[in-house]
């Protein structure tokens, strides 16, 4: 696959999946056996894994905006930083729902192999999303 095919599968991944909960296409192009090098804590693997914990992100922050601001492909490599905005309405990470509304940006990187995602690293700033829906709190 070229490079820019291979955004095109990252790309639907964002829309079809992250933002229109439309997790049937992680069959389509997510490898069943899917590394998440960097899960959500808790998420058991592979694409099913995946699949649950989307659902239970998307449970915690029901109205995900996420914008992508930079998309690099090169090779089976794609990169893309984003800025997501969203509303602190479930559960997450064993918090309850504080109503908080809040931004936070996140890199995530895929390999991608004959059009499938077989590989992902996602690194959010988790510390400024917790300080930001006041799930904790720091003081100096």
């Amino acid at each position: 696959m070229s490079a820019a095919a291979n955004k095109l599968t990252f790309t639907r991944f964002h829309r079809e999946v992250l933002l229109g909960e439309n997790y049937a296409v992680i069959d389509e192009i997510v490898a069943p056996d899917v590394v998440s090098h960097n899960p959500i804590p808790g998420q058991e693997p592979g694409a099913e894994g995946l699949k649950k914990a989307l659902r239970g992100f998307r449970k915690a922050f029901p109205d995900l905006r996420s914008t992508a601001e930079d998309m690099i492909a090169e090779g089976d490599r794609v990169a893309c930083r984003f800025t997501a905005q969203a509303t602190h309405l479930g559960e997450f990470l064993g918090h309850p729902p504080t109503g908080q509304k809040f931004t936070y940006e996140e890199m995530v990187f895929v390999r991608i192999t004959d059009g499938k995602i077989v590989e992902h690293w996602a690194v959010a700033d988790v510390m400024d999303m917790m300080l930001k829906m006041g799930a904790i709190q720091y003081n100096r």
